[in-house]
């Protein structure tokens, strides 16, 4: 049938003309069919059979609105991704360097320095006149130390010459051990962070991204061992002492996190004159340097030098400061926090031996650990290896330079004897000059490092003693990341008795 208001045609039985929404005659209904054929029949929508308005109408301002919602929603996450790279605030945390405690970087604290075993300032064994030794002694040697045979000189031709100079070298130069231990991620860490850390820098921050989470172990982990690494290689960068960091908490499309370094707070305004002040005082220490010698003689060199130059701070290592100069390459080269000059600790000592030594193109490390001797327990302390015609040896400057403190005129002249010998002192101020892993680890004076006297006495200002370094069991209580990845030194071609 034809719906009489609007023309169209109705088939089926229904009340309301499904086009125009007009009730229909109610002679076209048939009670009780209607619900059943919509309900066996899913073909088909069932019908609204209220009466109201024009639907058509209806939908069309129901398909605009719905047009503008969406079109408008487009529009908002347009805008939301161009304003994600301008505004990463909202996604975006600060930390502090993980080796300082991970605080954040506004309350970064002076990092803790560990203290170091004080260098022994009386004689381990002094005997005189007929007495025998003790038992802890080796028995008394049958000549002096004068008439004692020396190895001869090894014939050092044949030793490669000299790396590049320090002042000159890239960063990717072999000066530099540790840095040539990493690679990757840890790579870009390390050099990100000697970009921010070089005094002639323009880069206040460095931005990089990283697949490892920061907010994570593995990255705490990763940052502080690039530190660690960065600073045994650098000790010219004496005066960075914390770094800090943002990153974005979500990666980015490639699953990489934005982090953005900083040097901490604690870097001094006048840095770069301490550091000009430093390299003028080295290149005066080094001037007194025959450097038309091999490497070896170059290094032995430097050691003198630097045993007539430094003092040991015996009242910085008392006061057990957080933070002072005498633990960096400027207190023993030029002054300690107190401003006075060439004071240092076992950390600057050995900081200082191997910047000297990275000017003449030698390798050298600075390494960490315990050390103790016979009379006085293990403390933490800090020493040298270096690399000599492809072999390492170990050099503790610190100990060689306080063999004979607290001897003066007033002493006993028996030992004042001892002191004034020549041979035995250069002897006693060479013990620990470029020795093997193993001697450092257990040293044994023996007869080499005693006195005999005329009438048969004799006198010895060592004792046994030894080192342990640090190992990655450590690290969270020294932080020290570098010392576990050093060499074992086994070299003896160039130790002291060889090249004297």
């Amino acid at each position: 049938m034809n719906c009489p208001n609007c023309g169209n045609y109705v088939s089926g039985i229904v009340a309301v003309c499904p086009v125009c929404g007009r009730k229909l005659s109610s002679t076209n209904q048939a009670d009780g069919r209607i619900e059943q054929q919509w309900k066996n029949n899913p073909k088909f929508t069932q019908p609204a059979v209220s009466e109201g308005p024009d639907q058509r109408k209806i939908i069309a301002v129901i398909s605009v609105i719905v047009v503008l919602i969406v079109a408008g929603g487009f529009a908002a996450i347009f805008h939301s991704l161009k304003q994600t790279e301008a505004k990463p605030s909202e996604t975006v945390q600060a930390a502090a360097d993980p080796a300082e405690g991970g605080q954040s970087a506004k309350a970064e604290q002076e990092p803790v320095q560990e203290q170091e075993k004080e260098p022994g300032q009386s004689p381990e064994q002094i005997q005189s006149g007929e007495q025998q030794p003790s038992q802890n002694q080796e028995q008394q040697p049958s000549q002096n130390q004068e008439q004692a045979q020396q190895s001869e000189a090894p014939e050092e031709n044949a030793e490669s010459a000299p790396t590049e100079r320090g002042a000159a070298a890239e960063r990717n130069s072999e000066l530099y051990y540790f840095r040539a231990l990493l690679e990757g991620e840890e790579l870009s860490l390390y050099d990100a962070l000697y970009d921010i850390s070089r005094v002639d820098t323009v880069e206040t921050e460095k931005e990089l991204y990283l697949s490892v989470n920061p907010e994570s172990d593995d990255f705490s982990e990763m940052l502080s061992k690039a530190r660690s690494f960065l600073t045994a290689d650098h000790p010219e960068l004496f005066y960075i002492r914390t770094f800090s960091y943002m990153y974005n908490t979500e990666p980015d499309q490639n699953g990489k996190y934005r982090v953005t370094l900083r040097c901490g707070d604690f870097v001094p305004a006048d840095h770069a004159q301490e550091l000009e002040e430093m390299e003028r005082a080295a290149d005066e220490l080094l001037s007194r340097i025959d450097t038309s010698q091999s490497p070896a003689r170059i290094a032995l060199q430097i050691h003198d030098e630097i045993l007539d130059l430094v003092q040991y701070d015996y009242e910085t290592y008392e006061s057990q400061k957080n933070f002072d100069y005498a633990y960096s390459a400027y207190g023993a080269l030029v002054a300690n926090s107190s401003g006075e000059p060439n004071k240092a600790v076992c950390a600057g000592y050995a900081a200082a031996y191997e910047y000297l030594l990275q000017k003449e193109g030698i390798v050298a490390l600075v390494v960490g650990g315990n050390a103790w001797s016979q009379s006085e327990p293990a403390g933490s302390h800090s020493w040298n290896l270096v690399k000599l015609d492809g072999d390492w040896y170990e050099t503790d400057c610190t100990w060689d330079d306080n063999v004979h403190d607290g001897y003066g005129e007033e002493e006993d002249p028996r030992l004042q004897e001892a002191i004034n010998d020549e041979y035995f002192r250069n002897t006693t101020d060479h013990y620990l000059f470029q020795v093997t892993t193993e001697k450092i680890e257990n040293f044994d004076p023996g007869d080499d490092y005693t006195y005999t006297f005329d009438d048969g006495g004799w006198a010895t200002f060592l004792g046994k003693s030894g080192r342990s370094r640090s190992t990655l069991d450590d690290v969270q209580e020294t932080g020290d990341y570098a010392t576990p990845y050093a060499p074992i030194a086994e070299g003896t071609k160039y130790s002291y008795e060889n090249i004297r």
